[in-house]
Order: C-alpha cells, then structure tokens, then sequence
C-alpha cells in the first residue's frame, strides 16, 4: 500500500476566502467585515480556515473509499444469505471482518446483529394439539437473534420439537398403507422400477433441526398421512407410540405445525415445498374436508404455475436440500399431472371450475413411458375437465358435448381390453405392492363409472316416455350398479374410513343414483324384468349400507354414518315404485312420499307414486355386460344438438332451492321430486370442516346436476 505523505496545500497571504469555499469553487462572501465565518460555511455548518492559514483538514487516504465500498458490499451478503434461509448460514463464516483505516478489524453492522435498541423480540409460536389444520395466515417466528443468524431458526426448533420418537415413527410406517399412497403420488411405475423412488424406510429418516423448513413439514405430513391410514384394528394406544395424547391430536398437531410452512410461500419454491403442499391436500381430502383440500390444490397448481413446470415438463426440479439425490426428486410432468388430478376432480365435485385446462402431460413424450393403466388415469383427467366446462355450458350445446365426451370414455375402455374391466381378485399372500396394484386397478374402474355417472346424470330424470334419453338413463343405472359391487370388494380389503376417501363419495352418488333410477318404469320394459331387476339393485343397496354402517362404527365416521342415513331414506322408493297402479299400492301414506334433508340446500320431497309408466308395448333386456361401453347398453339413442334444443330445461335449479318458493315442482311429473326452502338454516363457512358441514357440498352438486340439469352456475 502506498503510505507517501499527503501533500501539505500552499498557504495564500492576504486574502480571507476559505478552504471550504476554494475546493468547492465558489465565491467566499461575508456578510460584514467583522463575521469571521463565510456565508457558505454557515449554511453548511462547516470550519471556516482562511487561506492565510494552513488547512487543518487532511484529505483522505485513497484506501478508506475502497474499504467503504467493500463494507456494503459484505453487509449485502448478508442480507442476501438472510433471505436464502437456515442453510445459507455458513456464508457468514467465509466473510472476514472489514479492516479499519489503522489496520484493525471492526465490525460491519448488518440486519443480523442490529443494535440493542432496534432488536425486535422473537415471536414464540406455540402449537396447539387440540386445534384443527387449517389454512390460516399463520406466520413463523423470525428470530433476529436466532442460531447462525437465520430468521427460520425458531420455526425450524418448533417444528422439530413436534417429531415423535424414532421408535414411534418407524411403528406408525411399518403398520401403515399410507408410505405406498405416498410413493405413487409422487412417483410413476416406471421411477420406482428404476429405483428413482425413495424406499419406505426412508421415510422414517429424520430430518435434522438444521435442515430447511419444508423438509421438516414433509417429514410431519408424511407421518400425519401413514397415522391417518392405520387399520382400525390397530389401536395407537397399545402400540406404545408414546405420542401423550390421541391419534387424532397427534395428527391435528402435525399438520397445524406443517401449516406454517405451506403457509408461508417463501418457503415453498423447491419440489420440497410443493410436495408439502400436495401432501397436505391429500390429508384434508382423506379427511373430508374437501373445500380446504380445494383450496390447497389450487395454491399448489399456482405455485407450479409460477416454477415454470407447466410450459416445460423437462424442467429438473430444485431441492432445498443440498444433500438429495438428483435422481429421485419427483419429474416436474408427475407433480403437474398429480396436481391437476387432484384439483379437477375436487372441483367436479364440488361445482367448482377448475384452475387449469393445460394438459401438456398428455404429450407423446410423456405417455411413452406411463404403464397401461397410468395413461388411463391421465385420460380421465382430461375428461374430468371437459365434464365440468360441459356443466357449465348452454343448454343447447350442452347434450352434444354430452356425446363427444361419451364417446372418449367409451375409446378409453376399449383401449384396456373387455378382460381389464373384469372385477380384480384381491391377492391372498401380504404383498404390500401386490395389494396395491389390485387398489389401483379397482380404483381406476370406479373412477371411470364415477365419471359416467356425473356425465349422464343430468339427463336420468328427463321425460320417461321419450326414447330419446333412455340411453342416459341405463348408463347411469349401469355405471352405479357397476361402482356399489367395487366399492363393497375396496372396503372391504381397506376398512380405514379415512383412508381414499373417494371411494365414499363415488359410493354415496352412486347408491343415490340407483335408488332414484327406480322412481318410475321404464315404458319398454316387462314388468317381471323391472321387478327382478329392482330386488337385486334393493340387495345391493342394502349391503353397501350395511358396510358403510361397519365402517362408521370402526372408524367413528361421521361421513359413513350419514351416508348409510341418506340410503336408508332413499330404499322405500324402490319398494313403492314397482309399475304398478298407485291405488293397489300397500304403502302407507309416508312411504310414497318420501322426504330428505339437504343441510344448507333444503328438503327434498319425493312422490313414489306419481304417474308411474304403463304397461308398455314391447321390451328389451336389462343385462348389463362386463366392459362399461355405449356400445354394451341395449338402447342406443344419438341426439343432435338441433335436436335436443326443441327439450325446454329443467323448472327446478339450485336458485331455485334457495329462492322463496317453498315447492317447485319437477318437470317430470313421473319424478314426483320438490323442493322445500329452509328459511333460516344458517350457511356455514366457505371453508367449513367436516364435522360442521359432513358432505362439504358433494350432495348439492349431486341434486343440481340432477335436477337443474347443466346450466346452472353451481357457486353462485
């Protein structure tokens, strides 16, 4: 370093204008004779020296300017190491103190260590076990003072103050059908026969306190969801799980403490974060809680939105943990194709629209690699999308779309071959894979009758004597009879209630479907056959009823009760409409009017004995065949658009429901069906938990489709 002394400045006799005034180039004016100090020196609250004075004031040393720079440069380090999070701590150590001007280290001021009277304290963040997971605008502690200077480090010690003991976790997955759910959701056939897929004990490795956040609420939603699909039959209390309380605070507990990371969307942006996100949906979709589930998948989609894993499904996706493994981060197409999975059919359930109508995993390149059965499941994504733009469509379009989505459906079964579509036999040896595999293949089939159903639903009530909707309504009495025998083998093998609580929807809307089918006859049918018919589909009802009873009792479920509550109202129908003249009917005057209660949409009232079909002059089959295809169904009827426009809508619609009408009557008169308004009835929250709303909404889409037909706007 250059150390030469400063030159000293020649000193000028005779003449009173400043230094100050001389290096700024400007005149040095006194206001009198007598005032020592120049105009300018007072206004800039400087020394005034007279030149006929050496400069007290030495210049400074070139190397201070650099010194300076090279401070802010560190302290936006810093600041740039503080936002990155816990592991970017380390930069801190690879900074060196700034020298000072003598040589000496001095301390650079940064947001780490502000001063004693700008220090904020931390925020204690405690965690309640008794409240329920939530979405609420619930923000973590950011400790100034924390361990390695990060403002995540309190966070990091209150969620991994709620882990259980090593021992507790590696029982909760051993026992548990929830770490194969969790390795399909994330990972295709093809990744986990490569060995890309992380194994299941390694979902009981724990992570350190010194790991990011959202590795921490992985770890606990992935504990959350393996302790929610436990058997019934196995008690946590004597499994000596040590958890110091219920299963069910120990889960609302984990999830609570993981919201504060879903929650929070600076903690988000790696495949970590929106696996947390993806995992908590699946919670609260298990759970029952559809409209938070909806919520959560629909900040999941944006969030995927904002990664750019849309528009480009090559993308390598970024782990917050520098020690992962490259190769078994989840494939952007996978999370993209699970996401909109989940959303889309939330969304058809519910009413809703949905968040996306990109299907770029539909790509050539992305179902080279898919199995047989993964390419179906992507197929009936797409369809799930086209039915809910269908339900919002016109009425004059809307039948002809009706047919064209039919028609995918129909191509989809057909792919799979007549054999696939045969009811699966569960498999007798413990093969967790094996057991799977068979779930899968039930699931997928119920999901395809499932879509059936909400396609044709619509149109099952339409004008008895007109030939023209036959078709729809078979299709909906097939798909559902179709559904009930799948759901009884599926929960029958998976008793765990809160375990693809899918199931549980596609039953109910399937059960109330069949049982609504038998209002009236069908004018071709021979009265031996629709009696025949009718015991068996009594039969099949009453043993889906039976089993969701069996499940609420096991599990405590309220959805299973209720849901067995709405087929018990809804079995007399099918004693009461038999065909016969209503004035020889045996039935009591509550049996053929039939009454239920829609929480939050009203009464239905159901006319058993309306104008029920006459003997009709010729009749068909009612056999059903194995492969659920158009083709399959003994009446066939193709309605144009123009056709269809010449049909007036439904009189009864959800407004409707909830207008000052107390009862509308139904345009079939043969359906007999009404509607009471219940005045009153007070609305619950948009994001209402199952407890205090049971069916979340499923039921009320169920009767506007089914009433309204497909022209309603369902959110309104």
């Amino acid at each position: 370093m250059d150390e030469r002394p400063t030159k000293k400045r020649k000193v000028r006799k005779g003449t009173r204008s400043c230094w100050q005034c001389r290096k700024r180039k400007i005149r040095c004016e006194f206001a009198s004779n007598e005032e020592e100090t120049c105009n300018g020196c007072q206004t800039r609250g400087t020394v005034c020296v007279s030149q006929e004075f050496a400069d007290q004031e030495q210049s400074s040393p070139p190397e201070r300017g650099l010194v300076q720079r090279l401070s802010r440069l560190e302290e936006l380090m810093l600041k740039l190491a503080d936002k990155v999070g816990p592991d970017a701590s380390a930069i801190n150590k690879a900074i060196t103190p700034a020298p000072s001007v003598d040589g000496s280290s001095q301390a650079v001021p940064t947001s780490r260590s502000p001063p004693p009277d700008l220090a904020r304290p931390s925020t204690k963040i405690t965690l309640s076990s008794s409240s329920a997971p939530g979405l609420g605008p619930s923000q973590p502690s950011r400790n100034r003072g924390a361990r390695n200077g990060s403002k995540y480090d309190e966070l990091c010690r209150e969620l991994h103050s709620a882990f259980p003991s090593l021992h507790a976790a590696k029982t909760i997955v051993d026992v548990s059908r929830g770490p194969v759910f969790i390795l399909v959701m994330f990972y295709t056939n093809q990744d986990i026969f490569e060995g890309k897929s992380p194994t299941v004990a390694s979902l009981t490795s724990m992570p350190d306190v010194t790991n990011h956040p959202a590795l921490l609420a992985k770890y606990l939603l992935q504990l959350a969801i393996c302790l929610q699909q436990m058997p019934p039959s196995l008690d946590a209390s004597q499994l000596q799980l040590g958890l110091g309380g219920s299963a069910q605070e120990k889960m609302n507990e984990w999830v609570t403490a993981a919201s504060l990371v879903t929650s929070n969307d600076e903690l988000l942006g790696s495949a970590e974060g929106l696996g947390c996100l993806l995992l908590q949906g699946f919670y609260l979709i298990n759970s029952g809680n559809l409209r938070k589930a909806w919520l959560v998948m629909r900040r999941a989609l944006s969030l995927a939105q904002l990664m750019g894993i849309d528009t480009d499904g090559a993308r390598s996706m970024k782990s917050c943990d520098p020690a992962t493994d490259p190769n078994t981060i989840p494939t952007s197409q996978a999370l993209w194709h699970r996401i909109n999975f989940c959303d889309r059919y939330i969304s058809l359930l519910l009413g809703l629209s949905a968040g996306s109508q990109d299907n770029s995993f539909m790509s050539d390149e992305s179902l080279a690699w898919d199995t047989a059965m993964e390419r179906l499941e992507k197929k009936y994504s797409v369809i799930a999308l086209r039915v809910i733009e269908r339900n919002r469509a016109p009425v004059h379009e809307a039948y002809a779309i009706t047919q064209s989505i039919d028609c995918e459906l129909e191509n989809a079964a057909r792919a799979m071959g007549r054999t696939w579509w045969e009811i699966p036999s569960l498999p007798e040896h413990n093969d967790m894979l094996a057991n799977m595999s068979t779930m899968s293949h039930l699931m997928l089939q119920i999901h395809h009758h499932t879509l059936l159903i909400m396609l044709h639903l619509p149109y099952m009530l339409r004008n008895q004597t007109n030939s023209r909707f036959d078709y729809n309504r078979n299709t909906c009495l097939g798909s559902s009879r179709a559904v009930l025998k799948r759901c009884i083998i599926f929960r029958t093998a998976n008793d765990t209630a809160f375990s693809c609580r899918h199931i549980d929807y596609s039953s109910l809307t399937a059960s109330m479907t069949l049982l609504l089918g038998h209002l009236s006859r069908p004018p071709n049918v021979r009265e031996e056959d629709w009696s025949r018919q009718r015991n068996e589909d009594r039969a099949l009802a009453e043993n889906v009823m039976a089993k969701m009873e069996e499940l609420a009792v096991l599990n405590d479920d309220k959805l299973s009760c209720e849901s067995a509550g709405i087929i018990r109202q809804l079995l007399p129908i099918v004693d009461s409409c038999s065909g016969a003249d209503p004035a020889r009917l045996a039935c009591d005057e509550a049996r053929r009017n039939l009454q239920l209660t829609i929480p939050y949409l009203g009464v239905i009232n159901i006319n058993t004995t309306a104008n029920q079909a006459a003997e009709p002059p010729h009749a068909v089959d009612l056999s059903h065949s194995q492969l659920p295809t158009p083709s399959n169904n003994t009446t066939t009827t193709t309605v144009s658009s123009e056709a269809y426009q010449d049909t007036p809508p439904p009189a009864l619609s959800l407004e409707a429901f909830l207008g000052t009408d107390n009862t509308i009557p139904h345009e079939d008169v043969g359906a007999g069906l009404s509607a009471d308004c219940l005045g009153g009835w007070p609305c619950p929250g948009i994001t209402a938990e199952a407890g205090d709303w049971t069916f979340q909404g499923v039921d009320t889409t169920f009767w506007s489709l089914l009433n309204c037909g497909v022209s309603s706007d369902f959110t309104r």
